[in-house]
């Protein structure tokens, strides 16, 4: 379902620093999901969706969801950074695994179970790059999340600040 979303990471996870960064709070805690953006319609409609399961069938609006949505781009950061070591960890972990195997058929096994362990030792070598490079990936999209949400929040905080300049300093009065 959220991969149909436009412009939208969405990750669940029951790891709690992939759920720490952006949450929207639900009833169901297998339904807490992150969000690294919501911006397209499609998204807001999920979220009005998944928020009206706790708002009990009150009229779910774009205020109702993003009073309920919070971000913490240092927490971001943090999960990009947890990724990325998961990824080292595993890397290494699959990497001597998979090494042990390989030796393990190369020291005696012969015949058809050699040729099947080492199939078997392909379809893990590829399970084992997609999980890393899926590890990868959310690191990136976490740490590119937060600094994108800091970039848009302080040009957020600029349009208001020089929309109060124009109304607390008009400019020299002019007397003509």
């Amino acid at each position: 379902m959220f991969d149909e979303i436009p412009n939208t990471a969405a990750i669940s996870s029951g790891f709690h620093f992939w759920t720490s960064a952006i949450e929207i709070p639900t009833a169901d805690p297998l339904l807490t999901t992150t969000f690294a953006q919501t911006t397209s319609p499609r998204a807001i409609e999920t979220l009005c969706h998944i928020m009206d399961r706790d708002h009990r069938g009150q009229n779910c609006d774009r205020e109702t969801v993003m009073s309920d949505f919070t971000v913490d781009p240092q927490d971001l950061h943090i999960s990009g950074h947890q990724c990325a070591t998961l990824r080292t960890e595993s890397h290494e972990v699959f990497t001597q695994g998979h090494a042990r195997i390989d030796d393990a058929v190369a020291s005696g096994w012969i015949g058809s179970s050699a040729q099947a362990m080492q199939a078997a030792l392909e379809v893990m070598r590829a399970s084992g790059a997609e999980i890393i490079e899926r590890l990868d990936d959310h690191s990136r999209k976490f740490i590119e999340s937060a600094t994108a949400y800091q970039q848009h929040d302080q040009a957020a905080a600029n349009s208001i600040t020089n929309s109060g300049k124009s109304f607390t300093d008009p400019g020299p009065l002019n007397l003509d």
